[in-house]
């Protein structure tokens, strides 16, 4: 599966979903972490600064950016990229349906059954949110990129903020001649901000205090 969805006729609007916290229960990098560090592929002390780095991130210490920087640290060293892509396919071959937030996926099954486009926009990492997309079975995916060079990762070449979320969005909806009012989006995420202000239908699930406020404020639906 590439990123973009087939053109088809008769669909009546477009779904987005957030991943982590959304379409799955907590944060899929850090439950992949977890798999490579039980199954002997991560060390103990890399497994601990990957802990640190999603604590910092959570307490608003270390930006998306700088999280996947240092994730890279703990992922990619002496690991080449086609290797941590096979290993990222056998921890969802385990443990996706686990992951599986059973009440999004539904509202997913009811946007695929009733003609809408559906798609992923996720700032986890490409090689995860690919797999994940495929088994979901959505028309379109969109998720952080990194740099590889000679089978290595080097760098970010490209973040997925709330922002880009918001713009991507517009186009694609542009490119299928639906309107925005037409768009549903689920996030849990106060980045996805600019996501939610744009679509005729916000739905945000489990939003911390100051997204709640944000919620109330435009009569968003929130999903406990």
């Amino acid at each position: 599966m590439d990123n973009k969805a087939t053109h088809s006729s008769g669909y009546s609007g477009i779904t987005v979903f957030d991943l982590d916290h959304t379409l799955f229960h907590g944060n899929s990098s850090f439950h992949f972490g977890v798999y490579l560090y039980r199954t002997g592929k991560l060390s103990f002390l890399r497994m601990l600064y990957l802990v640190g780095c999603f604590l910092g991130h959570r307490f608003g210490c270390v930006s998306f950016y700088r999280l996947h920087e240092l994730s890279i640290k703990a992922y990619f060293q002496s690991i080449s990229f086609s290797q941590l892509e096979g290993w990222a396919d056998e921890f969802l071959n385990l443990h996706f349906e686990s992951l599986i937030n059973p009440e999004i996926h539904e509202k997913l099954l009811e946007s695929q059954k009733n003609k809408q486009y559906t798609l992923i926009l996720s700032n986890s990492p490409h090689f995860l949110v690919k797999g994940i997309a495929q088994r979901f079975q959505v028309d379109y995916f969109l998720a952080t990129a990194y740099q590889i060079e000679k089978d290595q990762a080097v760098g970010v070449s490209s973040l997925v903020l709330g922002s880009d979320k918001a713009s991507f969005l517009e186009i694609f909806a542009k490119e299928k001649s639906i309107a925005l009012q037409n768009c549903t989006a689920y996030t849990d995420h106060i980045a996805d901000l600019a996501l939610l202000k744009i679509v005729g239908k916000a739905v945000v699930v489990k939003p911390n205090k100051k997204l709640r406020k944000v919620c109330l404020e435009n009569k968003w639906t929130i999903l406990e």
